[in-house]
């Protein structure tokens, strides 16, 4: 279900571009009646009543998707009680693609009583692929938060709406919060008499029990609208960050702006998720509190737009060349916006951003030069989206290495006072004109690279050791794994591929017998990542397997990442309670109770061994929603200062100290340095910008690697879930790191599967996979296809009676033994792998998981052809799929499963033809 609001922008600006151009003749008046008095039922009653409506026909819109306004029950009657024939179909044109088009034919009266219904609270994405964790409005017997995309019915030209009012019926004791003026129970979108349409189609509604709390800037009142079910201290955080929030914006673009601006802030729906709501030049809204980095970053994004881009407060950028400024603002300022706030480091924002831009050079096809960003034919995504607020933070260093005051926001704030807005370069400090237009040249140009190493990169690790130490008198070896992502087993669909845990359970049972001692640990980010804020039931049922599995390996210690974490303390008690892994983690506690100890004492051979886990929230723009939202349910405290803490009672007990987890190479340096009793860092975060020696050149990549900070070894979970990894460190009589070995384990297909593991893996699928739940957590190819999700499935068999030379021919090709390749490999109860290796997996009639028949196992007609029930009964031309397009082959064929497929080349193989090895022209049937 696509977002509207990249299209409604565009709408937005070219709409109110015509309403400026518009005449003054009076069309119709449009009134509105929104009946909210039945919240349980989850509906709106809408009520437009069009006066002076056009005699020859009237066409009206919605601005949003059928999807996402869920209208029904429509219907208009004319004074005398006439019902009229009114049409929906979809509109095609321009940026307005998607929405729906409400046609009302023949003659029409002057007024005009239009009803309809519809459901607010559409969900983003379906069943089958997954929920994104956001909806579009909501109601329930609590509250309403409405957009004016859920409700309006429009005509088709925003610009021709002159006069409008809307009225709201509400249940006893509720009231509604709107952006438009309020005179008695009428209110009357529009700013300043003008833009009527486009106030009322990009208005956010609260109703239920809200109270207002107010902050005055340069003449413009922020009215801060709370649902009444927060608690007073989720409220007062809240308010404090927003306030935070939006004195840093609008000291960035002060001046002329609107004499109101209203944010609605409601919490989550009930079942979970973000409520979603519109924002445009007076007010915006939705699920704001309890604060978080990414619900703050939204506001403060939208409140850039509604002074920078928004009518009618907008500037103007007099030179197109310097356009990429707006981008660059929209960009970073709302993430600085959110640092102002403290749910972010600016120092990682700037590393995040010179990260993102060094790994983006290798891209081809990109206009680098950001002067002609909107006049160039190439693609200026990476311009607009990272080298432009780069280019800012550059900047910006730049004028505080020269000793301007404010730096970049001072510079800002004048070029934004008025609504012409002045040149970038001529509202520099003008003493330094000539530093200006070398950085113009250089950089804005393109005719240089940025400097991020310089600024935001760090120092290769050294591959020794430093300062003076003893000759190595005793070895520990460490083997570790972070980043597995819960990763079971591979596929199987490309060759020698690595990784899974019957193979890792054989590995480490090896390197045990080879060094005897041994400790294992995992750094982090065991649990699953869910995709879209939930894990699916099959990969819940996964993913407390893979812990147990972990328990079976007899794992020393494992510490928690960003996945454990993301979806809170109940989740990961959840998961982990189950296999009561020795979780250990010095800086996070949940709300109450604990994760496991600060650290663990291990004894091997003679060695005393502290482990200790550490985590560092993300606090750049590296942020995932479901992190992000989770992040308030746990007490985090800085790892350096918790590293600290600890430092004296690890040295004091243990003869070698390890810290582990999710820490950033540019922190993970901080750590070694402050803490250089610390023998052994391990990480699963391994991004960094660095300068380093490849074949007797200087390069720049984006990631560390390992080697020493003073004594301390830092070694990074590169191998994820394809492997593991072992350090031997060599240590003096002091037990101080003299050296250190590291090698990787692949877990390819020289490392054979642990028995057990492997019957224990096709025990738990036979088991769980068969179950509706597992089947129903599957991406089910064609899902958006509704002839091959209904129709009726009849099987090869069936063909052949009419198409024998076809399927003898595709008797010979792999297609036709695609189920036995999960027999052999015992993989034809795991649900990812047979929806690719049947017909119609997840259709009405297709192939059911332990069907003893196998009638519709392997890849057979119908699976490119389609359901052929139908011309099975009666053959006919016009009721099977002759050709098979790309899309068909991609369902399956993808890049996770076949990624070096390529359909021209593989599509000859299959054709029913005895001479053709050529691909078919468009007109060309393929098949019989």
């Amino acid at each position: 279900m696509p977002c509207p609001r990249p299209w409604f922008r565009a709408a937005m600006l070219v709409a109110c571009a015509a309403t400026m151009c518009a005449g003054c003749g009076r069309g119709p008046e449009f009134r509105y009646t929104i009946d909210l008095r039945q919240p349980d039922s989850g509906s709106v009653q809408v009520t437009l009543n069009v006066v002076g409506a056009p005699p020859n026909g009237l066409t009206l819109r919605t601005y949003a998707s059928k999807d996402l306004i869920r209208l029904s029950d429509l219907v208009a009657l004319t004074p005398d009680g006439t019902t009229l024939s009114a049409s929906m179909e979809p509109d095609t044109t321009g940026s307005a693609k998607g929405t729906q088009l409400v046609r009302f034919v023949g003659r029409i009266p002057s007024r005009l009583s239009i009803r309809y219904r519809v459901r607010p609270g559409a969900r983003y994405g379906d069943a089958h692929m997954g929920y994104e964790g956001r909806c579009f409005g909501y109601l329930d017997r609590r509250f309403g938060f409405l957009n004016g995309q859920n409700l309006f019915l429009t005509p088709r030209d925003l610009e021709s709406i002159e006069r409008v009012s809307v009225r709201f019926a509400l249940p006893e004791g509720w009231t509604a919060v709107t952006p438009w003026m309020q005179q008695g129970d009428l209110c009357f979108p529009g700013v300043n008499g003008r833009y009527v349409g486009e106030h009322l189609i990009s208005g956010v509604v609260g109703v239920g029990h809200f109270h207002e709390r107010n902050l005055v800037l340069d003449g413009t009142r922020y009215r801060f609208a709370f649902e009444s079910g927060f608690s007073a201290e989720d409220e007062e955080q809240a308010m404090v960050a927003i306030e935070r929030v939006t004195r840093y914006t609008h000291s960035i673009v002060p001046g002329d702006g609107p004499r109101e601006y209203i944010a609605v802030i409601v919490p989550a729906a009930p079942f979970g998720d973000e409520i979603d709501g519109n924002g445009w030049t007076n007010g915006q809204g939705g699920t704001l509190a309890p604060p978080t980095g990414l619900r703050l970053r939204q506001y403060a994004r939208r409140l850039i737009e509604a002074r920078l881009t928004d009518a009618p407060f907008r500037r103007t950028i007099r030179d197109p060349r310097e356009l990429w400024v707006i981008d660059g603002v929209r960009e970073l300022c709302s993430w600085r916006a959110i640092a102002h706030a403290g749910y972010a480091d600016e120092g990682e924002i700037a590393r995040d951003y010179g990260a993102a831009y060094t790994s983006s050079l290798r891209l081809e096809g990109e206009e680098w030069n950001l002067e002609r960003l909107y006049s160039t034919a190439l693609s200026n995504d990476v311009g607009r989206r990272t080298a432009a607020p780069l280019l800012l933070l550059l900047l910006d260093r730049e004028l505080r290495g020269l000793g301007a005051k404010g730096g970049l926001d001072s510079v800002l704030a004048s070029m934004f006072r008025e609504r012409r807005v002045r040149s970038l370069w001529r509202s520099l400090p003008r003493e330094h004109e000539d530093v200006w237009r070398r950085f113009r040249d250089e950089y804005a140009r393109a005719k240089r690279p940025f400097p991020s190493q310089e600024l935001f990169g760090l120092s290769p690790l050294t591959p020794s050791p430093s300062g003076a130490f003893g000759k190595a008198s005793r070895k520990l070896f460490v083997a570790f794994t972070g980043s597995t992502q819960g990763y079971l087993e591979n596929c199987g669909c490309k060759v020698n591929q690595s990784g899974g845990v019957a193979r890792r359970t054989t590995e480490l049972g090896r390197l045990r017998r080879e060094h005897p001692g041994a400790i294992v640990i995992d750094a982090g980010d065991a649990f699953m990542r869910p995709e879209r804020g939930a894990l699916d039931y099959l990969s819940q049922e996964e993913e407390r397997l893979y812990l147990q599995i972990m328990n079976r390996m007899r794992y020393t210690a494992l510490t928690v990442g960003m996945n454990e974490l993301m979806l809170g303390s109940r989740s990961f008690d959840d998961a982990a309670g189950v296999a009561r892994l020795p979780y250990t983690v010095a800086n996070v506690k949940p709300r109450s109770g604990t994760l496991g100890p600060e650290w663990k004492l291990i004894h091997t051979g003679s060695l005393r061994v502290a482990v200790v886990g550490l985590f560092e929230p993300p606090r750049g723009t590296l942020r995932v929603e479901p992190y992000d939202r989770h992040a308030v349910e746990w007490r985090i405290e800085d790892p350096l200062q918790a590293l600290r803490r600890l430092c004296p009672a690890l040295k004091a007990r243990a003869d070698v100290i390890i810290a582990m987890g999710r820490i950033t190479p540019f922190t993970i340096r901080r750590l070694a340095q402050a803490c250089p009793y610390v023998d052994l860092m391990i990480s699963t975060e391994q991004g960094a910008v660095l300068e380093v020696e490849t074949n007797g050149k200087n390069v720049l990549t984006t990631e560390d690697r390992p080697g020493f900070v003073g004594h301390t070894y830092l070694a990074y979970t590169q191998l994820t879930s394809y492997g593991l990894s072992g350090v031997e460190l060599a240590l003096d009589h002091r037990d101080r790191v003299v050296a250190a070995e590291e090698r990787s384990y692949w877990l390819d297909d020289k490392v054979p599967d642990d028995a057990v593991v492997r019957d224990v893996l096709g025990r738990f699928y036979e088991r769980v996979g068969r179950t509706e739940a597992a089947q129903a957590s599957v991406r089910v190819p064609f899902a958006n296809d509704p002839e091959r999700m209904m129709g009726r499935y009849v099987g090869s068999a069936r063909c052949a009676t009419c198409h024998p030379s076809e399927f003898a021919q595709w008797r010979m090709t792999p297609h036709a033994s695609a189920f036995k390749t999960l027999l052999d490999v015992h993989r034809h109860y795991q649900p990812r792998c047979v929806a690719c290796h049947v017909v119609g997996f997840g259709a009405r009639t297709g192939y059911r998981m332990g069907d003893p028949t196998l009638a519709l196992a392997n890849v057979q007609c119908e699976v490119c052809h389609g359901p052929g029930g139908g011309h099975s009964d009666a053959p006919d031309r016009s009721n099977i799929r002759r050709q098979v397009p790309p899309g068909v082959c991609l369902q399956c064929h993808d890049s996770e499963h076949s990624d070096r497929f390529i359909y021209q080349e593989r599509l000859p193989r299959v054709l029913h033809t005895r001479a053709s090895t050529t691909l078919p022209r468009e007109s060309e049937p393929i098949g019989s």
